[in-house]
């Protein structure tokens, strides 16, 4: 039951944000191949094959992804953003997210981000600010389809970035 109410919130926070035709590959400055830190001005090196969820455009880079999830299955996606996590009573398992809080009618009721899987099932606590850093896949549970990063990377940093975004 817990679940339904989790797809239906990650639904309602697509629907409310709203979509960009900008995609989150598009947010790379490709001539220096260097991309804007999310918390600070300096720039930092680019991987050409990982696809960076920017600060400034982080609900239409994740809606994007969303949406097109098609355009997005198996590449690396890196980003930042507090672990959050969710146990679910009916499946008994414990659920991790890197996520921001989103824009809504009633403060922080949409959350924009992604479920995560270690290999090792070792995560942060909640509340910790990370770089996460993983292949988007998806999984079947029940009669859904979820998706998630399968992290290659996980930093706890010590600088927070924004957890309210609104683009």
């Amino acid at each position: 039951m817990k679940i339904n109410k989790m797809i239906l919130f990650i639904i309602v926070t697509v629907l409310l944000t709203g979509c960009s035709s900008q995609t989150a590959a598009s947010q790379l400055n490709t001539a220096d191949k260097t991309a804007v830190d999310a918390n600070t001005t300096k720039t930092v090196p680019v991987d050409e094959e990982i696809i960076y969820i920017t600060e400034k455009m982080f609900i239409a880079q994740t809606n994007d992804v969303y949406i097109n999830t098609d355009d997005y299955m198996g590449k690396t996606l890196q980003y930042e953003g507090f672990v959050m996590s969710f146990f679910d009573e009916s499946t008994q398992k414990t659920y991790y997210y890197v996520i921001r809080y989103g824009p809504g009618c009633c403060g922080y009721d949409a959350n924009a981000g992604f479920e995560i899987l270690t290999k090792d099932g070792e995560y942060p606590v909640d509340n910790e600010w990370v770089q996460v850093t993983g292949v988007l896949g998806t999984y079947i549970e029940g009669e859904y389809e979820y998706l998630y990063l399968d992290v290659t990377d996980l930093q706890v940093l010590e600088v927070r970035g924004a957890e309210s975004v609104t683009q």
